[in-house]
């Protein structure tokens, strides 16, 4: 797909805002009639009239106000997402737009796909979409810059084995509690201390310290006298930490209490993932999301993903291609980092979400990293799941930082991070271009205000299709 700079049609922009009643009247008429046929060979073409139409639905979109939100998202009758000052885009428009691109309910305060099609005089047939990207561009130092302090980060690493019942020498209460810390760290994995690491240089809220409460039974030794549990000698804060063994005894008792304490949970590379099949944890994982919690998902040998259908049924499959971008723009892959993808380990693997039958979701995420029809790299549309979003990714950050550079796996996480964090920054919205289909792409740079960082310039793609 090739993307028309917005140079060549700033005249016709004015002349049709001002026209745009008369335009709005045929507009439907006139994109369905521009639609393209697939080549031969199966790829996607243009021509000039098709560019024509995604230029002007550009337009209508990025550069009018649209009409009817005064009544509210359900009762808009255009869709336009300029503010009324004219100088950037409006983020409460925006925000109705998020989380609706699959829904159809016409009263839930959000502009449907349906009722933006209708708004935009589109038949809601299939003949004929469009798709709408936002992301920031030229604030790459900034981004880069973020604090993300306020981010309460969990990390579930990978533990060879852990002894769930630790016994310390009667000493300060500082001692004791390092000792406890460093019996329980004894058998980490060969790639945690990697990932942790990675948390604490992106200055994430995050302590990386094994939690020592209620999992872990450590005690005092106290001989000849009756041993005592720590945690009646030394205040529960000293013994609180961000890092959770793979260890289902200590994982039942643990997460599900601590998890509402949190803004972003990450299961670290080579976790043994039936640590995470109980109930107790399964359940958790599940409201904790859908309230608005941050879940990532990095690579493992593991097979047993049931600890994920509370939310979506999900599992991996061996894959031989090489990965592929089907979006080579898509920010995650750049933004504020230009990251070395190619050159990650996927292991062989994707993720394999189905796309047929009653627990279909394949359509429920972006697939930034593909191969054999897999996903090496996904992350969960806005509203898939409540307010929270779920990234997975067979790749391990663990080791891009053993066999590539701590930087490079710093770099992917953060553009991760910051994809969930700056979402108001972000938006994709409306379905992905079908097979076959004849797509066009227009390109217009505006701004969008964000509170910490002022006004933030930011490329709308807008796509447009005929099938």
């Amino acid at each position: 797909m090739r993307a028309r700079s917005d140079s060549d049609a700033v005249a016709q922009t004015v002349a049709f805002i001002v026209a745009s009643a008369v335009f709005l009247g045929v507009f439907g008429a006139i994109l369905v009639a521009t639609s393209d046929g697939p080549r031969e060979d199966g790829g996607r073409v243009q021509d000039s009239a098709n560019r024509v139409e995604a230029e002007r639905l550009a337009d209508v979109l990025v550069a009018s106000q649209g009409i009817g939100w005064a009544s509210g998202a359900d009762g808009l009758d255009r869709l336009g997402l300029q503010h009324d000052d004219g100088a950037r885009l409006d983020t409460t428009r925006l925000d109705a737009l998020r989380g609706a691109a699959h829904a159809v309910d016409g009263a839930n305060g959000k502009v449907d796909y349906e009722e933006a099609l209708a708004g935009l005089g589109l038949p809601n047939d299939g003949t004929v979409g469009f798709h709408v990207r936002i992301a920031p561009v030229g604030i790459q130092n900034q981004l880069q810059a973020a604090d993300l302090s306020h981010i309460r980060t969990a990390y579930v690493g990978d533990w060879l084995s852990l002894d769930t019942s630790l016994e310390v020498d009667l000493a300060a209460d500082l001692s004791m509690v390092a000792d406890a810390r460093a019996q329980a760290e004894v058998d980490i994995g060969l790639l945690p201390p990697n990932e942790r690491q990675v948390l604490v240089d992106l200055g994430l809220g995050f302590d990386n310290s094994v939690h020592l409460l209620d999992g872990i039974d450590v005690e005092v030794d106290l001989s000849p006298l009756p041993d005592v549990d720590l945690d009646a000698l030394v205040p529960d804060s000293l013994l609180e930490g961000d890092v959770y063994p793979d260890n289902k005894q200590y994982l039942n008792t643990v997460l599900a209490d601590r998890l509402p304490e949190y803004d972003l949970l990450v299961i670290g590379s080579t976790v043994a993932h039936n640590t995470l099949t109980s109930n107790a944890v399964k359940d958790a994982v599940r409201d904790w999301v859908m309230a608005g919690g941050t879940l990532f998902v990095f690579g493992s040998e593991s097979n047993n993903f049931q600890w994920l259908q509370p939310l979506f049924h999900v599992g991996t499959s061996t894959v031989n291609s090489a990965p592929a971008a089907p979006d080579v723009s898509h920010p995650l892959l750049h933004e504020p980092h230009e990251l070395d993808w190619t050159s990650y380990d996927h292991h062989g693997l994707g993720w394999d979400l189905p796309s047929q039958g009653a627990n279909a979701v394949y359509d429920e995420f972006q697939h930034i990293i593909t191969t054999d029809g897999d996903d090496v790299l996904t992350v969960s549309n806005e509203g898939t799941f409540g307010t929270g979003r779920v990234f997975l990714t067979t790749y391990r950050p663990s080791e891009v930082s053993s066999l590539l550079s701590h930087d490079e796996a710093t770099n992917l996480v953060h553009n991760m991070v910051l994809f969930s964090d700056r979402s108001h920054l972000y938006l994709d919205y409306g379905p992905t271009p079908p097979d076959g289909a004849a797509v066009s792409a227009a390109v217009r740079t505006t701004q969008v205000e964000d509170a910490d960082l002022g006004m933030v310039n930011v490329r709308v793609t807008v796509l447009y299709w005929g099938v």
